[in-house]
């Protein structure tokens, strides 16, 4: 099992349409379960955690890795997002 935590710094009010952009029925193969937490001090910023799972073999993992960042729905997801993202932190 293998988490990725990335912290997003949102434009001023756009959690709703960035949150639409983020979630998806169509997850990469790997993606177990996946959350977005709100920041209490600021709710512009938002925390995605997602758990991936893998098989133990280092090369298995950097393969999927290569695979994901390629993979033409996680651009499409990524591009939507940007829109509404003052910066990832």
């Amino acid at each position: 099992m293998i988490c990725v935590v990335t912290m997003h710094r949102l434009h001023d009010q756009s959690f709703d349409e960035w949150r639409k952009s983020w979630e998806t029925t169509d997850w990469p193969s790997p993606v177990v379960r996946a959350y977005a937490l709100r920041g209490v001090d600021n709710p512009d910023d938002v925390m995605t955690i997602v758990f991936e799972s893998h098989q133990a073999t280092q090369q298995h993992v950097h393969g999927q890795a290569f695979h994901i960042v390629h993979d033409v729905r996680v651009r499409e997801r990524r591009d939507g997002m940007a829109a509404f993202q003052a910066g990832v932190i």
